[in-house]
């Protein structure tokens, strides 16, 4: 039996929720809607890392499983909430992050209804950038084929900052990594690569190459060197700004950093993404457009340009121009839920307005 205890969801910000399962499994067919960013729900089962759950509160399938944390990020965390369902106290629907309780760029509706207000459709345009994960980290990831991981039900499109290595030059998982000398595989000297895991016993590191391919090879350490990320002191102040909820100071900071970005077209498209993340969060959505397109213009590649780009025009109402957005979000990374939730197949409905 249960022991009733309530979780509350704080994965998937800008994903428009976290993936729900019909069973235990994670093979297990996933449903149609997402279990939505700020849910209140009450465990039912919970198996190592799996909880079984109700939903009282948010929107989503009103039952399933989810994963307790993808790749030691937490997904739903433990919540002394009352109990929105039990009388005599009156529900109170969780509203995290100071009152905006939808993601960003979709919102997540229980059979697929779509948004009914302009006040619902506001709250899921502005949601996303309450928990902005910042751009320095690369969605990227030797010389033999790795076997692929098993799909997990969570967002990757805004993964956790990469792990920095204990000491300089050393490989840790999540850090930055270039491949250099193979002798089997040349073609793969100087990609660039994301460390994922270690065999101990093989002495070999697992990486996931950059690209919209999901493609995972191992390597000697021998054969990879640590990529060294470039930062700036204004942009860390920047980001400091953007967490505490001064964008005035966070943007100031960000235009500062571009100096320091010269000669950089990557860290300068970062701190551009940035930029575009602090002015969608103060309203001003022209200018998070335009600072989204100058990070495509540098990175054209780059999904997570062409989402905050989607989630621009989304909110300055341009839906089809989002759609096509989102779309080339997916071609350019093909396994990031958060892109594919934006798909045409039912994301554009939800947020035209009521004839």
């Amino acid at each position: 039996m249960a022991d009733h205890q309530l979780w509350e969801v704080v994965g998937g910000v800008d994903k428009g929720g976290i993936v729900v399962r019909s069973g235990r499994e994670l093979s297990s067919p996933e449903e149609s809607s997402r279990l939505s960013t700020g849910a209140l729900i009450r465990q039912e089962e919970l198996v190592g890392e799996r909880l079984k759950y109700t939903r009282l509160s948010g929107t989503g399938p009103s039952t399933g499983w989810v994963s307790l944390k993808v790749k030691d990020r937490p997904m739903v965390v433990k919540s002394d909430k009352p109990d929105p369902t039990a009388p005599p106290d009156p529900p109170e629907k969780p509203v995290p992050n100071g009152g905006i309780e939808e993601p960003d760029d979709q919102v997540s509706t229980e059979g697929g209804s779509p948004v009914k207000t302009e006040a619902d459709q506001r709250t899921a345009n502005d949601a996303p950038l309450g928990d902005v994960s910042f751009d320095d980290e690369e969605e990227a990831g030797e010389a033999e084929p790795a076997q692929p991981e098993p799909q997990v039900d969570a967002p990757k499109e805004t993964p956790p900052e990469p792990a920095a290595p204990a000491t300089p030059g050393e490989i840790a998982v999540g850090c930055q990594v270039e491949i250099q000398g193979l002798k089997s595989k040349p073609e793969l000297n100087g990609k660039r690569a994301t460390a994922m895991s270690k065999d101990e016993s093989a002495g070999r590191w697992e990486v996931k190459l950059d690209g919209p391919a999901d493609e995972r090879v191992r390597c000697k350490p021998e054969n990879l060197q640590v990529v060294v990320a470039k930062t700036s002191p204004k942009k860390a102040q920047g980001d400091a700004n953007f967490k505490e909820g001064r964008l005035e100071q966070a943007i100031s900071c960000y235009r500062e950093a571009l100096e320091d970005a010269k000669g950089d077209a990557e860290f300068a498209a970062t701190i551009h993404s940035n930029l575009a993340a602090a002015y969608a969060k103060k309203g001003d959505h022209d200018k998070a457009l335009a600072a989204a397109e100058e990070a495509i213009r540098l990175r054209p590649d780059w999904a997570k340009a062409h989402s905050r780009k989607g989630l621009s025009l989304l909110s300055l109402g341009r839906f089809a121009d989002a759609q096509a957005s989102y779309i080339q979000a997916v071609k350019n990374d093909p396994v990031t839920d958060g892109y594919l939730v934006m798909s045409p197949s039912g994301w554009l409905e939800q947020f035209r307005p009521s004839s």
